[in-house]
């Protein structure tokens, strides 16, 4: 049974408060506090607190083998519990979200190594013979010798990282 209408009801009389005293000094109706000390109605926390106060008596008191709070709490852990693995879940599909973009943008920027290489040697395989004692070939000849340097150090570094994540992990 319910400790605490009786507890609440103990307290008004003991401090010689009527029902309607202590409904003015809560600003709620007469009815409310009847309901609360008849056990038809549980007050709020924030009324409880203000209870508290007005009676003098510690608020576990009020509280203590109260079985509706024990179920309100249990209910509220429970939909803590729910909630935080809702929050658990949806962090783990956006960090997994993520990791799916990094992997696309890690792909690409090992893609794009290749592809600098493709088209400089094809730019350099397009020149005439004759063009090669042209100054405008040796300075595709040496883009082409330092794109293969950058291009090699991107590649070595996209691939070193990505072998070394998935080993680390």
């Amino acid at each position: 049974m319910d400790n605490l209408p009786n507890q609440l009801k103990k307290a008004r009389l003991k401090k010689g408060l009527s029902q309607q005293e202590v409904a003015d000094e809560l600003q709620v109706t007469r009815q409310s506090i009847s309901k609360w000390e008849n056990g038809h109605v549980c007050p709020d926390l924030y009324n409880l607190t203000l209870l508290s106060q007005l009676y003098e008596v510690p608020l576990d008191i009020l509280i203590k083998n109260n079985r509706h709070f024990d179920l309100q709490i249990e209910a509220d852990r429970e939909e803590f519990i729910r909630v935080f693995t809702l929050l658990q879940q949806r962090e783990l599909e956006r960090v997994n979200k993520i990791e799916h973009y990094l992997m696309i943008a890690i792909t690409i920027c090992g893609l794009i190594p290749v592809l600098g290489l493709i088209t400089s040697i094809y730019a350099v395989l397009q020149r005439p013979r004759r063009a090669a004692h042209n100054s405008f070939w040796w300075q595709s000849i040496l883009i082409l010798a330092i794109s293969l340097i950058i291009n090699s150090s991107l590649a070595y570094l996209v691939v070193t990282h990505h072998w070394l994540h998935l080993f680390v992990h």
